[in-house]
């Protein structure tokens, strides 16, 4: 998520992480999208199918966690 600048869905988050991680439990990826928004790193929308997208709330702490991970 801090490489791309248009919200994402959790469906498109999971494949990134899918994709990079030996990760099965699509759950903990929720929980965790969840927790950054409460945590107001993250904001949350739905998209026209009513589906809920993230994004990260201030463009400051989305270059932090892009560099902090070295992305």
């Amino acid at each position: 998520m801090a490489t791309v600048s248009e919200p994402q869905s959790i469906d498109q988050v999971w494949a990134v992480v899918k994709s990079h991680f030996q990760i099965t439990d699509r759950n903990h990826i929720v929980k965790l999208l969840g927790s950054l928004a409460l945590d107001h790193y993250l904001v949350d929308d739905l998209d026209s199918n009513d589906k809920k997208r993230y994004l990260f709330r201030f463009p400051l702490i989305q270059r932090w966690w892009k560099l902090a991970q070295g992305l």
